[in-house]
């Protein structure tokens, strides 16, 4: 098949001529703009993030863990990537100590409830997968109170993905 054909009549082709037409068959714009389309959706794939527990329902007075899974299913590395989560209620950690990898506390040494915990991952190459995760006993519970880890993840050029888990104390 010929995708791309001169026309200008009788004449020699010339790059110079005014009447010079270069046409290209519509199956092969279609096949070229879905080619590129397709590597764009590629390379801006954002990131992900996944939040799980050890435990549902949990007990008062128990451990509770909660995992952050952060991942880039992209073709590209992503750089200056962060995972945020807000303490659950009923928790009150030291994500430098009771976290691993360590993280930060944005309000102090120590996170109560609703406090922001942060990662600094750095770089996350391309299929590249990191686990945080971190654990406190839970304190004054309630029967049947939902703890809610919420996890966003950020990196330089992406908007943040969000992800959370809920169990019952």
């Amino acid at each position: 098949m010929n995708l791309t054909t001169l026309s200008i009549g009788n004449r020699k082709p010339s790059l110079s001529d005014p009447y010079l037409r270069i046409s290209v068959s519509k199956a092969s714009l279609l096949f070229l703009f879905l080619l590129l389309l397709n590597l764009a959706a590629h390379a801006a794939q954002a990131l992900d993030v996944v939040v799980t527990s050890n435990a549902n329902p949990v007990e008062d007075g128990r451990a509770l863990t909660f995992t952050a899974t952060v991942s880039n299913p992209g073709s590209i590395a992503r750089t200056n990537v962060r995972l945020d989560i807000v303490t659950p209620a009923y928790m009150q950690l030291d994500p430098a100590v009771q976290a691993s990898p360590s993280g930060s506390c944005l309000a102090g040494a120590s996170c109560s409830a609703g406090d922001i915990m942060q990662w600094s991952i750095g770089t996350l190459a391309a299929g590249e997968v990191r686990v945080v995760s971190f654990s406190d006993l839970l304190g004054n519970t309630v029967d049947g109170e939902l703890v809610t880890a919420q996890a966003t993840v950020r990196a330089d050029g992406l908007s943040p993905a969000q992800s959370s888990h809920t169990v019952v104390a």
